[in-house]
């Protein structure tokens, strides 16, 4: 009987550390995606004032037209293209908090990447390793595709 408890103790101090070791990692990868996530809004709401060409075009000529409408309460199918309509409501609401529908399409955007970064890091620390997430997320982040849709202002990142 008491061999049995001993074990159980001794099992249970494991699973205790296993898991505060697993947590303070988790946490410690979380911080890696919130410091991207605040560094890059940061600067795209500091230095992105004015849309360009080529996606953010897009949005101008159709995500804000079609939640214009939304907001004016004209919800048809006919408005949405093969998108859907999530990224159009999500536009509006965004829009409500932040007043103004190009914030509101940054930090969609930012907020959308900083996710991507921590789905990168989880998955590819549950499947490989620590240090081979921390690797894969450093080579998504310096991605310049990566960067260059994180502070755009379309459906690339969102969707």
């Amino acid at each position: 009987m008491k061999k049995r408890k001993h074990k159980e103790n001794v099992n249970n101090q494991i699973n205790s550390r296993l898991f505060n070791y697993w947590k303070d990692t988790d946490i410690s990868l979380m911080l890696i995606a919130v410091v991207y996530t605040v560094l890059m809004l940061f600067l795209s709401l500091k230095y992105h004032r004015i849309g360009g060409y080529e996606v953010e075009a897009d949005f101008y000529a159709d995500f804000v037209v079609v939640a214009k409408k939304l907001l004016a309460g004209d919800f048809s199918p006919v408005n949405f293209n093969l998108k859907g309509p999530v990224y159009y409501v999500l536009l509006v609401l965004f829009k409500l908090v932040f007043r103004d529908y190009f914030r509101a399409g940054l930090i969609m955007n930012v907020l959308a990447a900083g996710g991507v970064t921590w789905l990168v890091l989880s998955i590819v620390r549950r499947l490989f390793g620590i240090k081979e997430a921390v690797l894969a997320a450093l080579f998504t982040l310096s991605n310049f595709a990566f960067l260059h849709y994180t502070y755009s202002v379309g459906t690339d990142m969102v969707m």
